[in-house]
């Protein structure tokens, strides 16, 4: 009985198990929807980025160019300025290309954990009626278990009752006092015997 108790206070605390089903499904769905945000938030970031990488190799060639012109020209000072600017965009070059490297990264991961999610969603979705039906199978077996308990401590408590009335009719009847006129002979005690038996 302490058992019972215990085994329906834990199924009281325990949450049902189709809505949470449900709710494994809802949170799954929105993890999905955030990572196709962040996805769609860090390709355009990696556009402008693209952009930015594209226009310092520009600059940085142009630069290169007027440096080679400037040497066969013999203006050793305007020469120099040229090379110290293409050095200034190969180290903002490098710094981008290592942004664009570690972002592009950073979305194929992106990609491929929504990919996965949206494999185990579908999966989800998929079981999620059998589950459902499992769920709701589980709580029948506990609600006819708990049905048999309560029937059998029922007839258990009857029983004891029935001993107990038992016990007081045998108390009862060894209180009895009969006197036989007859002495035991004679139809006295068989009449005595048969309304004793109508209790």
């Amino acid at each position: 009985d302490i058992i019972s108790s215990n085994v329906n206070s834990l199924l009281d605390k325990m949450e049902d198990p189709e809505k949470m089903i449900d709710l494994s499904i809802t949170k799954l769905e929105d993890a999905i929807c955030e990572m196709k945000a962040t996805i769609a938030e860090k390709s355009a970031e990696r556009k402008r980025l693209e952009s930015i990488v594209a226009e310092r190799r520009a600059a940085r060639d142009r630069w290169q160019e007027r440096a080679k012109l400037a040497a066969e020209k013999n203006e050793d000072q305007m020469a120099k300025e040229a090379l110290e600017e293409r050095l200034r965009l190969d180290s903002l070059l490098k710094t981008d290309e290592e942004s664009l490297s570690t972002l592009t990264s950073l979305l194929i991961s992106l990609r491929e954990s929504k990919e996965e999610a949206e494999e185990k969603l579908l999966a989800m979705r998929t079981k999620s009626a059998e589950l459902k039906a499992r769920a709701r199978s589980a709580k029948d077996k506990i609600k006819v278990n708990n049905i048999v308990s309560n029937n059998e401590n029922a007839k258990f408590e009857k029983s004891k009752d029935s001993f107990k009335t038992l016990e007081e009719l045998h108390e009862y009847l060894t209180k009895i006092k009969i006197f036989d006129p007859a002495c035991g002979s004679g139809n006295f005690l068989i009449i005595t015997y048969k309304e004793l038996r109508k209790f």
